[in-house]
């Protein structure tokens, strides 16, 4: 199965998503904030797709996505972004968004359909 990146500054919501994605077969990788998933973007194999939380410290998902619309290299990645926000909405650059907190069919459908 292709990988998927988890990019969550909140330990418990990280390991669960990760428990959830590997018991279903996806290899996965994750990291604590943005500045985490930059440093490990250049390390091992791409991720297919990247699960993104909105609201996080040092780097936020808005400016890592920012970042990774400026690597044309990344371009194929599809990206989920999740937030509790009601009102957070895609850029352009996110594939779809998974509301917080989410239902775990939702979860292994959105990483189904965009983990290619």
């Amino acid at each position: 199965m292709p990988c998927i990146l988890i990019v969550d500054d909140d330990d418990d919501t990280r390991e669960a998503i990760s428990r959830i994605l590997a018991d279903d077969g996806f290899a996965v990788r994750m990291a604590s904030d943005g500045a985490d998933a930059v440093q490990g973007m250049g390390d091992g194999e791409t991720p297919a797709l990247i699960l993104l939380d909105a609201r996080m410290p040092t780097m936020d998902g808005r400016h890592f996505l920012d970042w990774l619309k400026a690597r044309h290299e990344f371009d194929r990645i599809n990206v989920i972004l999740m937030s509790a926000d009601s009102t957070q909405v895609g850029d352009g650059r996110a594939t779809a968004i998974l509301r917080k907190p989410f239902n775990i069919d939702e979860l292994l459908r959105l990483a189904h359909t965009y983990c290619v």
